[in-house]
């Protein structure tokens, strides 16, 4: 008799939870440098991770975004996506849009 498990997939809840604990700030400022090539000693200063409900008019309300940063006057938005499609690329265009 063969036991079943249970397939977890990995989706964004899980990894905004990861990515949002303090203890994974480090990590996080570094893969932002990798990126982003703002000098990682730049960014362990003045960088903090803001709510992500970024719904700010009538046809945007209860948009949220995975995770959002500020470093300075600069917003870095980090979305994490299974697979690829128009609509999450929509979504991105979106929330960059409502950053701006």
């Amino acid at each position: 008799m063969s036991k079943k498990r249970k397939l977890v997939i990995i989706n964004d809840k899980y990894i905004k939870k990861l990515l949002s604990d303090p203890d994974m700030e480090e990590y996080v400022q570094k893969v932002i440098s990798l990126v982003t090539e703002i000098a990682l000693e730049k960014l362990t200063q003045g960088f903090k991770m803001l709510h992500p409900d970024i719904g700010v008019g009538k046809n945007t309300v209860d948009s949220e975004a995975d995770l959002i940063y500020l470093y300075k006057d600069a917003y870095i938005n980090m979305e994490m996506n299974m697979v690829y499609s128009k609509i999450s690329d929509t979504k991105n265009y979106i929330y960059t849009s409502q950053l701006f």
